[in-house]
């Protein structure tokens, strides 16, 4: 699985990405991600170098390809990977695209104009644009609420997305948080499945309603 997380602030981005790491290892309490000790935690900081070359992404890959020291997963963050050279991002997608099923990497940019259109073809991506506040808070719970709670309607559920004017940048998002309520759950690895297979649809431009309507379905026996 890999996440891209895009903002324009970097403490907004330091900050999610260490709920990020708490939500995937639960006995880790991190609040800065740049002093995260854990053996199975991996940050490569491209804003404490120039750049980042094709052998830093080698080096730093090699390590994760190792079974995991305690956690059931390698979380790989690479945070400024805006400062990847080409080479170094031809790099990576090739470790996207066939990578051990127990490494996650979160790529955190604030610049996504340098990225390759195939790295963000290959990441589930989401944008920070601060906390969210007031009515789009309760408007996030209650899209949430018709994909994972067991007594809501379906055809309200139905309505409810119809009537949203969605981008392909707010289903994205909305996926990406989707994504982080499976993982608190048991016996969700078929929806997990089903939302890697609606955001590799978005990517291929396919409508977000369409999308959002098929996800939806496939979630109707709820968690």
């Amino acid at each position: 699985m890999t996440f891209l997380i895009i903002g324009n602030d970097l403490d907004v981005i330091k900050n999610e990405l260490s709920l990020m790491i708490r939500e995937r290892i639960e006995s880790l309490d991190v609040t800065n991600i740049e002093e995260c000790v854990h053996p199975d935690v991996h940050l490569l900081n491209g804003y404490e170098q120039e750049s980042i070359g094709i052998a830093d992404i080698r080096a730093f890959t090699r390590i994760l390809h190792k079974k995991p020291f305690k956690a059931p997963l390698h979380l790989g963050i690479i945070l400024g990977f805006e400062k990847t050279t080409p080479e170094a991002q031809n790099a990576m997608l090739k470790e996207l695209e066939d990578h051990p099923k127990t490494v996650h990497y979160i790529l955190a940019v604030v610049d996504e104009n340098s990225l390759l259109p195939t790295i963000r073809s290959r990441a589930t991506v989401k944008y920070l644009g601060g906390s969210l506040q007031g009515n789009k808070e309760r408007e996030l719970s209650e899209t949430l609420s018709y994909f994972t709670e067991a007594n809501t309607d379906i055809l309200q559920g139905y309505a409810h997305i119809q009537k949203k004017e969605w981008t392909r940048q707010s289903a994205e998002t909305f996926l990406s948080e989707l994504y982080i309520h499976l993982q608190k759950g048991s016996d969700t690895q078929s929806k997990l499945q089903l939302l890697q297979k609606c955001s590799e649809y978005l990517r291929s431009n396919v409508s977000p309603k369409q999308v959002l309507t098929y996800l939806l379905f496939g979630f109707s026996d709820k968690i």
